[in-house]
């Protein structure tokens, strides 16, 4: 057991992609036709308008992020004898070191399977941080989750029990 790559799989990649494009039409289309959508539950334009807004701006960030992962060769996560090395775009990017890392839990947020990394100093390596809007992510994350940072099996050729096997394994082995 030397050194275990997970790469980001194109596939589940191209998938995201269309999802967040249609998010991002359907988002332009709240933007540009709130009149459309006023019923029952929204009476309001200007809500109608704010939650268009905000579509565009979530997926078309996960836009973005889907078509770096796209093109991407290297690598999104990487389990050696040193730690985790992190890379699969949107947060936290670098090598967690085992010295860091405290522990693990399982997590299902809105049906999605979370393996969130419990560190020795979360506070610590939060405010080490350089960017603020991923420091009030892994904030957020802390507070409701109880770790600044998570893994997923989302978007990686790898399924949830495999990487939960593989983050047991080397954890055990070099921490």
């Amino acid at each position: 057991m030397e050194k275990l790559e997970i790469f980001i799989s194109p596939r589940k990649t191209i998938i995201l992609l269309l999802g967040s494009i249609g998010f991002v039409a359907l988002g332009l289309f709240f933007l540009l036709n709130p009149e459309q959508f006023i019923g029952w539950r929204i009476q309001s334009e200007f809500w109608i308008q704010v939650i268009g807004a905000a579509s565009v701006l979530f997926f078309g960030f996960a836009l973005i992020i889907g078509i770096k992962n796209l093109f991407r060769r290297e690598p999104g996560l990487v389990f050696d004898s040193n730690g985790i090395a992190i890379n699969m775009g949107g947060g936290f990017k670098g090598l967690l070191e085992w010295r860091q890392i405290s522990g693990f839990s399982e997590v299902t947020v809105q049906g999605q399977h979370l393996i969130m990394i419990h560190l020795e100093n979360p506070e610590a390596f939060i405010q080490s941080q350089k960017s603020s809007f991923h420091r009030k992510i892994m904030q957020f994350s802390l507070t409701n989750y109880g770790s600044p940072i998570s893994l997923t099996a989302t978007g990686m050729q790898t399924s949830y029990p495999e990487l939960l096997d593989a983050v047991e394994k080397y954890f055990g082995r070099y921490k």
